[in-house]
């Protein structure tokens, strides 16, 4: 009875969430948790040396999530879609972004948006960084 309580009170405070902004969420998340697998990785299996393949990894998943987060919101934006950009959103999501958030928003509205997503880059450079000092910091007390 309980669970059927929270399942109706969790589907009233979704309701009026469209899909794609819980897609846009996933993707922020997924991006912030690669930051936290980012730090966690530079310790292992050597401090401070990451494998190649696993930097690749990464990067790639990086990029999965941005273009994941672009396909949402062009997705609730009802733009068109472009093969172009979403090769620039995978390849180069420092070129990409940028040029979407302008051309989606228009000046105002991208430079703020621009703003947002270099805020939560550095996010999760602070979250990567974060998480490899406090695996040091065990791996120490470990010793």
């Amino acid at each position: 009875l309980l669970s059927l309580r929270l399942h109706l009170v969790a589907a009233r405070l979704n309701s009026g969430v469209r899909p794609h902004m819980q897609q846009k969420s996933r993707a922020i998340i997924a991006f912030l948790c690669v930051g936290l697998l980012m730090g966690i990785s530079t310790q292992y299996p050597d401090p401070f040396h990451v494998p190649e393949w696993l930097e690749w990894i990464l990067v790639l998943a990086y990029g999965f999530t941005v273009f994941w987060w672009y396909h949402a919101d062009r997705t609730d934006r009802k733009l068109k879609h472009s093969t172009w950009l979403s090769i620039a959103m995978v390849g180069l999501p420092m070129v990409g972004l940028p040029y979407y958030l302008f051309k989606s928003r228009g000046l105002r509205a991208g430079l703020l948006s621009l703003a947002g997503a270099i805020g939560l880059t550095a996010i999760a450079v602070a979250l990567s960084a974060g998480v490899a000092l406090a695996v040091v910091w065990i791996r120490m007390q470990l010793e």
